[in-house]
């Protein structure tokens, strides 16, 4: 039975390699895998086969192409007139004026993977100063840049409108090239969630993309592609890969025009002035530059994913993972105890089963209304836990298991220890990460949570219907956007505390299912539940034939115990990180050996 369990173990990983090799493979080494994804006169089959690693590596071409790009429109864009951002102060857009600002530039780090730049716009008599903090990549052609700002002056900044972290035109093509954009969906809860979306951009028309609702990846996720044919390009094509990095209501603007795909990207909803002292920051953006196909773009972007954004752990890329629990049992965690749960990981080592997580999900807390959606304590229910998960996480330990456990501190429910923090809530029902006097309350609090409970995977939620909705109550004349920037901006404070404050912690952003998938969440985190549509077979399939083009990790998880069907299900779900929901019995030796 062992034996079994290991192979099916070492399939998870097999697999999670084979999924993304349908748009190549990074490693694939000799292996030749046929691609089957089209789109119009063949765009995407550009070539019969799956990459092999040394057609992924880049060029120097490529390096030039990123290189020259920072330099002209970030490094030297007061010396070129040529800007890679702009916003307007009451209608004066920057991108009018930047040269008569006093510019600054420093190195600020230097080493063989990367280099940082810190570039600094001031002016005398202008309250604003303008920070950009950019880097240039060396082991892949990508570049990124965030800008803020800050008033320093002593009264109210003018209101600041068309906050764009990207405002530029891609003119690299001659007149009348044809430009393809390929666009990708986010989460969706059906078989077309981060499906591919391909167009060749019409003359005029506009293609405009955003998140929903205030999370990123709600429906559009945050990553493009755009391609066109150049000549003394390989293959006389190029492209570059774009991502929006906003931890809130982000969108983009593409449009074809004479002069080439005139673009903008940035928080939605912005119309703020600003106090003394006080900073809005725009969204991370990221480019890779590449020439051949799409395919190959593809998993550049996936290796940079892999190699250089997500955590590791012991300086490693994450290991597949995967997570028993009782949550079919238990309703989820609605009627687990310590005891029951200690008796499962017992009972899972005994049937031979050794999944590297022990997962415990939403309702291990006091239920007010008696369900799990009832969030605000965040102590363990103590007619059920005592005060302390913590004989739990020792049990999972012994057996040779992390502890997942589930949290969702930014929704607050009636009649719950959160809800009587009136100081620090934004409307009734959230928990204001805008406030910093909240922000601090929260990291202190939820780190003691992670150290007297055991937790090795803190795993957040986020199952508000929307986030702008509440954002925008908190919102006055001409502040229009800035409890959102605010609140972004101390979400990942957040996360950045937890992850310096618990060393080895890692960090799954469930969000309603994938629904925080962005370039500033993914440095931080995982997500380890993608979509809460799941365990349907074909539906698994298909999203991870989509995601694998832009997200090289991702979960979901394996329901179906049928003998029948059990095989194809497990394998058809089986992702980088799997969740395992399975009934586990003792003396029911058939049903295990399944397992």
């Amino acid at each position: 039975m062992r034996k079994t369990v290991k192979k099916a173990l070492a399939l998870i990983l097999l697999l999670s390699l084979a999924v993304p090799l349908v748009s190549g493979c990074a490693g694939g080494g000799a292996l030749k895998l046929q691609s089957g994804f089209t789109g119009d006169e063949n765009f995407y089959l550009d070539r019969p086969y799956a990459l092999d690693a040394d057609q992924v590596a880049p060029t120097g071409a490529e390096f030039k192409r990123a290189e020259e790009y920072l330099t002209q429109n970030i490094l030297e864009s007061a010396e070129n007139g040529s800007l890679a951002f702009d916003f307007a102060v009451d209608g004066a857009y920057f991108s009018e004026v930047f040269t008569t600002y006093e510019k600054s530039l420093e190195t600020t780090a230097d080493d063989d993977t990367r280099t940082d730049y810190t570039l600094t716009y001031t002016k005398a008599g202008e309250p604003l100063t303008v920070t950009v903090y950019a880097t240039l990549y060396k082991t892949l052609p990508v570049i990124e840049w965030t800008v803020w700002l800050e008033n320093t002056g002593g009264a109210n900044s003018g209101v600041i409108t068309e906050f764009n972290g990207l405002n530029l035109t891609v003119d690299e093509a001659d007149a009348g090239t044809e430009y393809n954009l390929t666009t990708f969906a986010g989460s969706r809860m059906n078989l077309s969630a981060f499906k591919p979306n391909y167009q060749v951009m019409e003359p005029g028309k506009a293609v405009s993309i955003s998140g929903a609702a205030g999370k990123p990846s709600a429906y559009w996720a945050p990553y493009y592609n755009l391609q066109w044919q150049e000549k003394g390009a390989e293959w006389n094509k190029a492209g570059m890969l774009f991502s929006v990095g906003w931890s809130g209501q982000w969108s983009a603007k593409l449009e074809r025009t004479d002069a080439g795909v005139q673009m903008e990207a940035g928080q939605e909803r912005f119309a703020s002035y600003l106090e003394p002292g006080e900073q809005a920051r725009g969204p991370l953006m990221s480019i890779l530059f590449y020439e051949q196909d799409f395919m190959r773009s593809q998993n550049m972007f996936r290796r940079f994913m892999y190699e250089t954004v997500m955590p590791k752990q012991n300086g490693q890329p994450l290991p597949n993972m995967t997570a028993g629990s009782t949550a079919v049992e238990t309703d989820l965690t609605k009627t687990a105890t310590t005891e029951n749960q200690v008796a499962a990981i017992e009972r899972w080592a005994r049937a031979g089963l050794k999944p590297t997580h022990w997962l415990m999900d939403a309702g291990w807390y006091e239920m007010p209304g008696g369900g799990w959606e009832d969030t605000g304590n965040w102590d363990p229910d103590p007619a059920r836990f005592g005060d302390s998960m913590m004989e739990i996480s020792e049990a999972a330990e012994a057996a040779g298991m992390g502890y997942i456990l589930w949290y969702e501190p930014e929704r607050v429910n009636a009649n719950t220890d959160f809800s009587e923090r009136k100081e620090y809530l934004l409307t009734e029902n959230m928990f204001d990460l805008s406030n910093d006097e909240a922000l601090q309350f929260l990291c202190e609090y939820i780190v003691e949570q992670i150290e007297r409970n055991g937790v090795s995977v803190y795993r957040q939620d986020c199952n508000f219907s929307s986030l702008m909705e509440n954002w925008k109550k908190g919102e006055s004349e001409n502040r229009i956007g800035m409890v959102e920037n605010k609140y972004v901006v101390n979400y990942l404070r957040f996360f950045d505390y937890l992850l310096e404050h618990c060393p080895g912690l890692l960090i799954d952003s469930c969000a309603s299912g994938g629904r925080r998938i962005e370039m500033e969440t993914n440095r931080r985190s995982v997500v380890l539940w993608r979509d809460d549509a799941c365990y349907e077979p074909t539906l698994t399939q298909c999203q991870s034939y989509g995601i694998n083009f832009y997200v090289p990790y991702s979960g979901h998880g394996t329901i179906d115990t049928a003998p029948e069907t059990i095989k194809y299900a497990f394998r058809s779900n089986m992702c980088q990180s799997t969740w395992l929901s399975w009934v586990v019995k003792d003396g029911d030796d058939a049903q295990n050996a399944l397992y």
